[in-house]
């Protein structure tokens, strides 16, 4: 017998759309900027790559968030650092001398910031099973 295994999940709150709407707004304008540096070829192949991975994270975190899945929280901190972390090598990737990067740092510091009040708020509405949901019936 094969035993289908279910991601539980919530009926998201207003607030958790917003976010989920934000998140993809903002995936799909990397994935232009991604797009848009490659036609033109101005971007390291590099920078293009993070554009991708930016996109496709921010997509599956905002899809998980939306339908209240009980692994949105993950995937929304996992876009959120890999958004952090592409924004603060853009400096070393692009050649950006050290004194105009303070920039990127900052940006990076904010985006983990919103990450982790994101990550808070839909950590806490995600159901956690209790000792009672284990009971026999």
């Amino acid at each position: 017998m094969i035993k289908v295994v279910r991601h539980s999940a919530h009926k998201p709150s207003v607030i958790e759309r917003v976010i989920a709407v934000l998140v993809a707004a903002i995936a799909l304008q990397q994935g232009y900027q991604g797009a848009e540096g490659l036609r033109e070829g101005h971007d390291p192949r590099l920078v293009t790559l993070g554009y991708t991975m930016v996109l496709i994270t921010g997509i599956v975190a905002a899809y998980a968030v939306w339908r209240g899945l009980d692994w949105g929280p993950g995937a929304l901190g996992l876009n959120g650092l890999m958004t952090a972390v592409f924004v603060v090598s853009l400096g070393p990737l692009l050649d950006i001398p050290p004194e105009g990067r303070s920039g990127l740092w900052i940006g990076g510091g904010v985006i983990v910031l919103l990450t982790a009040a994101g990550f808070w708020y839909t950590q806490r509405r995600v159901r956690r099973p209790s000792a009672v949901d284990h009971l026999p019936s």
